[in-house]
């Protein structure tokens, strides 16, 4: 059983707050049947519920209720036949009114209620108190339902039944369900699976681990994307609550970890080239910890590779296991040999990571992992899994929170922001998103990466509407050939991706669109490249970043036999390069004697002068002073480059 993750929302902390720190604090499942679905017209005909009270983390039962209850009019046949609760049965029991004294004994001032659905319930209880002259009160609601739907993935479970979770998790042993007491007992249970599922995917730090390598140095080299360099800013962080200090000298390190990119393989070639520094430097630190994490140690073919020929590293830990770093560091410094955890199923998705970001003043959030496009040339799918979307809620916490310490800039991460929710959500979207991120105030929104496909015009209006969202969009093309987009499984065509493109510039006032492009996919033509050609002539993106195709083991197009040589494919990418340098520089070429705004992020290699990025994500040199640092400011622009451009803070 796939069960997913557990997510941090305002249910999971009640429970977990209920069960770690309520220690003697009572709390009630309850469930009710009724005549109907309507609070204000029908009644309820069986009230059942257990008091329970926390001990030693535990909830023990102190009284129960199992109250049927005479309703003031007969029932339809089609009510009785989803209880079986007959109108012959309720003839003899009372009527609300003379019962109402024992329920209100029973709940009391009991401030915790759970149920499932326990909206209606309660619903169902304030009616008939307010018809017994009486307030039905509570402090803290529980509801097992939002709970499912927190860590249950949609296409796991028919649908989200008391029946069917329990079902899920093999607790309906002996439960009648649409009985009241027997659903009181399944939710009981299931609320229990709930809590241990919250605390397995609901990162701790260990007490034991802490500042227990006071004193050690840890070399962390990072190679990939932006998702890669955030993974790093938890390790960083789960390091440091070690003891570990960063060092940049690997000889002075008492730790190396590889986060690594596995997109080409010219990545995977780096990180072993860099191995053998390593090995030579383990020669003569025999003590020195090595271990390999991030997207390769996904690949099946690395894993064997490793086991084969690397056996002097530590541990190696797939892209779902980031929360195993502190562990495996532990265990290797204790002797433990070569370990390699990289499972090829889909990893929960683990909130409360720990994280040291690199900047005060921007940072990255992840939205969502893995990708469910498989184009034919990527790794991705098989190194990150299939989607998986955090909880609106808790990314919303976290842009809030940032928003709090002061950071100016954002930007939401995922392999395909675009199809953000649809793993998770029926009516919630990228576009909802994006526009609650932008209702928060942060004062820059960026995301990364889009795929054509799944950018709606919903999500165009809300850039549009909103200032706080950034007008930069890249937006992937890959190449300009029909026929090669269908080869690599790309979904749309040349004419449907310029409608699109079209639609962005004439929409969204001043914005600027990147892109990536792959040169030489197996057997691309002359014809083929000149029509990308053809469509970067006629769209003129401010930039692209381009590729040799790279064949990775396990995806379809390694397979293909491939007739053009390495030599005509660079020839091709020399090419394509000379028209991005050119629409580049007349990209910035119509920022010259403008003023933008630019958050200044740090000292420019440009010896004296500070560094930032526009809302267009220009780089700029600024000629300023370091007090601006993490200020967004409005700056001149005095000179222009290919790929930056020069200026002062406007007087």
């Amino acid at each position: 059983m796939a069960i997913s993750k557990a997510r941090n929302t305002k249910n999971m902390k009640n429970c977990l707050l209920l069960f770690n720190q309520g220690e003697g604090v009572d709390f009630i499942i309850f469930d009710v049947e009724s005549t109907g679905l309507k609070p204000g017209e029908d009644y309820i005909i069986e009230l059942a519920a257990i008091k329970y009270r926390i001990e030693n983390g535990d909830a023990v039962e102190i009284d129960r209720i199992d109250q049927f209850i005479r309703p003031p009019f007969y029932m339809d046949k089609k009510v009785i036949e989803i209880h079986g609760i007959t109108n012959e049965f309720l003839e003899d029991k009372p009527t609300e009114a003379e019962c109402i004294d024992k329920i209100k004994t029973f709940f009391g001032t009991c401030p915790i209620l759970c149920g499932h659905n326990v909206e209606f319930d309660v619903s169902m209880i304030k009616e008939m108190y307010k018809r017994c002259d009486s307030v039905f009160n509570y402090e803290v609601l529980l509801d097992t339902l939002e709970m499912a739907r927190d860590i249950i993935r949609k296409d796991e479970a028919e649908s989200y039944k008391l029946s069917n979770i329990a079902k899920l998790y093999g607790v309906e042993e002996g439960i009648t369900f649409h009985r009241a007491i027997d659903d009181v007992v399944a939710t009981s249970r299931i609320l229990r699976v709930f809590k241990r599922e919250y605390e397995e995917k609901n990162y701790k730090l260990k007490e034991e681990y802490k500042d227990k390598f006071l004193g050690k140095k840890c070399f962390l080299k990072t190679y990939g994307c932006q998702m890669n360099e955030h993974d790093s800013e938890n390790i960083k962080a789960m390091l440091e609550y070690m003891g570990y200090k960063n060092t940049d000298t690997l000889e002075k390190s008492d730790i190396v970890i590889l986060n690594t990119c596995s997109i080409r393989e010219n990545a995977n070639n780096k990180v072993f080239g860099f191995l053998g520094r390593v090995k030579h430097l383990k020669n003569f630190k025999k003590d020195l910890i090595v271990g390999i994490t991030g997207c390769m140690t996904q690949e099946e073919v690395i894993a064997n590779k490793l086991l084969e020929k690397y056996k002097w590293v530590n541990f190696v830990v797939g892209t779902h296991m980031l929360d195993k770093i502190n562990e495996e560091v532990y265990n290797a410094i204790n002797g433990s040999k070569l370990d390699i955890i990289a499972p090829s199923i889909e990893g929960n998705i683990i909130e409360d990571l720990p994280v040291r970001r690199e900047s005060k003043y921007k940072a990255y959030i992840n939205i969502q992992l893995g990708c469910d496009k498989f184009c034919t040339y990527c790794i991705v799918p098989y190194t990150r899994g299939k989607q998986r979307s955090r909880h609106k809620e808790d990314i919303l916490n976290e842009v809030i929170k940032l928003k709090e310490e002061g950071y100016k800039e954002i930007t939401l991460l995922g392999q395909n922001v675009n199809a953000y929710g649809k793993d998770l959500y029926d009516n919630y979207t990228m576009a909802n998103l994006l526009e609650d991120v932008a209702l928060t105030g942060m004062e820059r929104i960026r995301f990364i990466t889009s795929h054509p496909w799944d950018f709606t015009d919903e999500m165009i209006d809300v850039i549009a509407k909103y200032d706080n969202i950034m007008p930069y969009i890249h937006l992937p093309i890959q190449s300009g050939s029909d026929s090669i987009l269908k080869k690599m499984n790309r979904r749309y065509t040349i004419n449907e991706y310029k409608e699109l493109f079209y639609k962005l510039k004439n929409k969204i006032d001043n914005v600027s669109i990147t892109t990536d492009i792959i040169v030489g996919f197996p057997n691309e033509t002359e014809e083929d490249f000149e029509e990308t050609l053809k469509v970067y002539n006629e769209l003129k993106y401010d930039l692209a970043y381009t590729f040799i195709y790279s064949p990775r083991e396990g995806t379809p197009a390694a397979k293909i036999k491939d007739s053009v040589s390495l030599e005509e494919k660079e020839k091709r990418l020399q090419r394509l390069n000379e028209l991005v340098n050119k629409y580049a520089k007349e990209a910035n070429n119509k920022y010259l004697n403008k003023v933008v705004k630019v958050l200044i992020e740090g000292p420019s290699d440009k010896g004296g002068k500070m560094m930032g990025y526009t809302d267009t994500m220009k780089l700029v040199n600024v000629d300023c002073d370091p007090k601006y640092l993490g200020e967004i400011v409005d700056v001149v622009i005095t000179d222009i480059k290919t790929w930056s451009m020069e200026g002062v803070i406007k007087k």
